[in-house]
């Protein structure tokens, strides 16, 4: 017991030390704590002990990952991922995993083999994507929204894979077995969560320890299940989320499971690292070049065409091409059950540990340089963009005399409402696709995109606007746009916000006519305020104005969890 306590606060220690370094040099967190588990293994300082106990508490991280992937997994997320992306990401897993399966089989791999290398190199990982697209505020962008949808695909993808490979007997007889055994489970399930759990869910749901523990015995009652029917616990486990998803206390679970999740989960990726063999056998270095260039740049490629003929522009279909261009965590979940159940050595489990950390390394820098990459190899897929984009628009023909505004945030609400009062013309710049969505139901002039985007500024006719609105905070993205005013309206102004004084100098340098620091402005405004502290009334209605917008604001905030965004801008500019 003393061994396996000093096993564990040596994975935390070394994982915790990892993950500081890789924050300071901005690298994924997965690829530090496999870096971490290679020095502390057999092949590096030998600190752990029993490294059986610890792949079994990395494989329960493993199913509660699943777990809270089945609970984001819910109806109204499907239904925003839509047909074209859920067409993107099956059209990609199988393309992938058939270049994959003939590349491999190509340098000489066996059948089973092939198959397996193909599934890991179809396969992008979910905890890496979400994670940039969080940090850079991209997970409402369109491009965001498409690679959301081609994960959520690739995710129900590889738990088919799992739940078929686990048999190597793959008759008819067994598919049906299989098959059988699944549905079974998948109907326990509905009927628990459609016709007992409402009965008292709403008991447990007020006390939050009560409801964490049942959470957890729920996850565990159904990967028991699981693994008595033999398939893997995370299979059980996924299906234990995906059965709670549609239930209003979801988001209340996810948030008290997911620090244990993240806990458990880094010891699997260390227990990943302890088990590299770093001594590959030079006939190998070949193969694992090869498939990851096929990562790289052919997974890439096939996502931004199959977006672009799917009518996406060509901005949107290549950045999300190339933010997917990684071996996922579930690939290396796949090789490792492959090990477990003989059909595969320990060579292929280590290609996709290799596979998965440098592509992890190289997409941080794909997804910070997205920009730059389109602007360099953006024309690569124009051949297939030339029908109609799939476009989400709404612009008059004769539009003059306009003000564009980028960003469609609390801040160009407010303007835009102020603008349409005084019935000024306005064309309207957004990355949120439901926020369009509510600006077209309400014929307001607008277009979904970034203002970087240089077809978006081709198609916002600078030459007859008279100003430009930004409420962008972005320094580089707001001198571009100022660039492509100067040169095509320089009579037309630009107003911008900025995060400091330093970006706000820089912008007026580059020609922009007013910039805005909303901290000067919050001074300014409680300036003002004090002002008034000896007039009772005047405090008082600006107190109560504020309170009802706030509430506002709430409301709407609530409302955007489990509607369509469409409705938040279309009631705030009425």
């Amino acid at each position: 017991m003393e061994l396996i306590l000093l096993d564990l606060s040596i994975i935390i220690i070394v994982a915790a030390f990892m993950a500081i370094i890789a924050k300071f040099l901005r690298q994924p967190p997965i690829l530090a704590y496999i870096v971490g588990g290679l020095l502390i293994g057999p092949f590096g300082f030998k600190l752990i002990q029993d490294i059986g106990f610890v792949k079994t508490i990395g494989e329960l991280g493993i199913a509660l990952l699943l777990f809270v992937v089945g609970l984001e997994l819910s109806m109204d997320r499907i239904k925003k991922v839509g047909a074209s992306a859920a067409l993107i990401g099956g059209a990609e897993v199988g393309l992938m995993t058939l270049i994959g399966f003939f590349l491999a089989k190509f340098f000489g791999f066996s059948g089973i083999e092939s198959l397996y290398i193909g599934l890991i190199i179809a396969f992008s990982s979910t905890l890496v994507v979400i994670k940039l697209l969080s940090d850079n505020r991209e997970l409402d962008t369109l491009h965001g929204r498409i690679m959301l949808g081609v994960l959520l695909i690739q995710d129900v993808a590889v738990i088919l894979a799992l739940t078929f490979l686990l048999n190597a007997d793959v008759s008819a007889m067994t598919f049906i077995r299989i098959g059988g055994m699944g549905i079974g489970l998948i109907a326990a399930a509905a009927i628990l969560t459609r016709w007992v759990l409402p009965l008292f869910f709403k008991k447990i749901a007020e006390n939050q320890e009560l409801l964490f523990l049942f959470a957890l015995a729920w996850c565990f009652l159904f990967a028991g299940a699981a693994s008595f029917l033999g398939f893997s616990i995370v299979i059980g486990a996924f299906i234990a989320g995906v059965a709670l998803a549609n239930f209003p206390y979801n988001i209340e679970i996810i948030g008290r499971v997911k620090p244990i999740r993240d806990f458990f989960v880094t010891i699997f990726f260390v227990a990943i690292g302890i088990q590299i063999i770093p001594t590959i056998d030079r006939a190998l270095y070949l193969p694992i070049f090869a498939l990851i260039l096929t990562v790289i740049l052919i997974k890439p490629f096939i996502i931004a065409v199959l977006a672009s003929i799917s009518r996406y522009a060509r901005r949107t279909a290549f950045i999300s091409g190339i933010g997917l261009a990684q071996v996922s965590e579930f690939s290396i979940i796949l090789a490792m059950q492959g090990v477990i159940l003989g059909q595969i050595g320990e060579d292929i489990l280590s290609i996709a540990i290799i596979l998965t950390a440098i592509t992890m390394l190289l997409t941080t820098y794909f997804i910070k340089y997205d920009h730059k990459l389109y602007k360099w190899f953006g024309h690569i897929i124009l051949f297939f963009n030339k029908r109609l984009q799939h476009d989400l628009s709404h612009v008059a023909d004769d539009l003059k005399n306009h003000i564009v505004i980028f960003g469609a945030g609390r801040i160009g609400r407010k303007i835009v409402s102020n603008f349409r009062e005084q019935g000024i013309n306005l064309l309207i710049v957004d990355y949120n696709p439901d926020v369009i969505q509510g600006l077209i139901s309400r014929k307001i002039n607008c277009l979904c995109g970034d203002a970087e985007d240089p077809e978006i500024i081709n198609r916002i006719n600078l030459k007859d606007a008279m100003a430009i609105i930004s409420t962008v905070p972005d320094k580089t993205i707001n001198m571009e746009v100022i660039r492509a005013l100067k040169r095509h309206n320089k009579d037309a102004l630009f107003l911008s916000v900025a995060l400091n004084v330093d970006d706000a100098l820089k912008l007026y340098e580059s020609g922009a006519d007013y910039v805005i620091l909303p901290q000067i402005l919050a001074g300014e405004k409680l300036t003002d305020i004090l002002r008034s502290f000896n007039d009772k009334k005047i405090v008082d209605h600006l107190r109560l104005k504020q309170i009802v917008e706030l509430e506002k604001i709430r409301n709407y905030e609530l409302m955007e969890r489990h509607t369509p965004g469409i409705l938040k801008f279309r009631e705030d500019i009425d």
